[in-house]
């Protein structure tokens, strides 16, 4: 086999298991001599840090996870951006805290966070984030939270352009502001709330807006009247129709550079036969479904 090094940079690789770290570059280490240059002259390899831990945490696991990211962080080198993704899944754990914080020491090489729980936020999985002076995250980009979120803690975050939310975000009125003017893409995922409580208006600079709902009712508040001039991708999607609830976010709204727009009002998005209604790319040519 020839693989052209150069190029390679991303591999996943999958073991199912209650919980496991996947770090590829260790994975082709114990393959044979020939993977094992591969790995080393590969450096992404070592940057993407996949966890999934979906059962109790014992300490030899938290030893191992541990060991392992260290190891990972050592073959990447001291400067490498990090990738991370974070499936959490476990009740609160006082053990788990040892390979958080090692991850939390290297947050100034943090480049894409995602985190994914039902009931853990920020604040348990990474305590020393939220104690003292908010800390630096020159390299963080893209934060994808599928829990709570205290965004004036990344005010230091000078390139983070993206966010995709879950959850409502903790605006610490007291706290730092948070720089809105930097998020370019904004995705809310409302699977967790009854109310959309985020207002585009905030984030004056956007480029791309999505909302995706996935609950049968959903409450749309009295959004002020706003005008977002560099947005030009726009998506709602919901499984329930819910078309009075995009009349009731677009009604506001003024995006006069609006170049793509995708409706999906599919009742039945997960049924095989269904094709989901797509409208958009050509918005002279728009129809809008009938509110109902």
């Amino acid at each position: 086999m020839y693989i052209n090094v150069e190029k390679m940079n991303h591999l996943i690789i999958n073991s199912p298991a209650s919980s496991w770290i996947s770090l590829p570059g260790q994975k082709l280490m114990s393959v044979c001599a020939r993977w094992r240059e591969i790995a080393k002259s590969c450096k992404d390899l070592w940057t993407h840090i996949f966890l999934g831990l979906y059962s109790v945490a014992n300490a030899d696991t938290n030893r191992r996870i541990t060991a392992a990211l260290q190891w990972c962080m050592d073959h990447a080198g001291p400067t490498a951006p990090l990738d991370i993704m974070l499936e959490w899944y476990l009740s609160d754990d006082t053990e788990k805290s040892v390979f958080c914080e090692l991850l939390y020491s290297q947050a100034s090489r943090w480049r894409n966070l995602t985190i994914t729980s039902e009931s853990i936020d920020l604040a348990t999985l990474f305590p020393s984030l939220f104690e003292g002076e908010a800390p630096n995250f020159p390299l963080l980009e893209v934060i994808h939270s599928d829990g709570c979120l205290n965004l004036g803690r990344f005010h230091k975050a000078q390139k983070l352009h993206e966010l995709s939310l879950s959850y409502p975000p903790d605006m610490d009125a007291d706290g730092p502001v948070f720089p809105w003017t930097q998020i370019k893409t904004l995705n809310l995922d409302c699977r967790h709330q009854d109310v959309v409580s985020v207002s585009p208006s905030i984030f004056p600079e956007l480029e791309s807006l999505s909302y995706n709902f996935l609950s049968v009712s959903f409450e749309i508040p009295d959004f002020p009247p706003h005008t977002l001039d560099a947005l030009r991708s726009f998506s709602f999607t919901s499984t329930y129709g819910l078309a009075r609830a995009l009349e009731n976010l677009l009604e506001p709204a003024c995006y006069p550079a609006l170049e793509r727009m995708v409706i999906d009002l599919s009742p039945y998005k997960f049924r095989r036969y269904n094709v989901p209604a797509v409208v958009g790319l050509d918005l002279e040519e728009m129809v809008w479904p009938d509110a109902k």
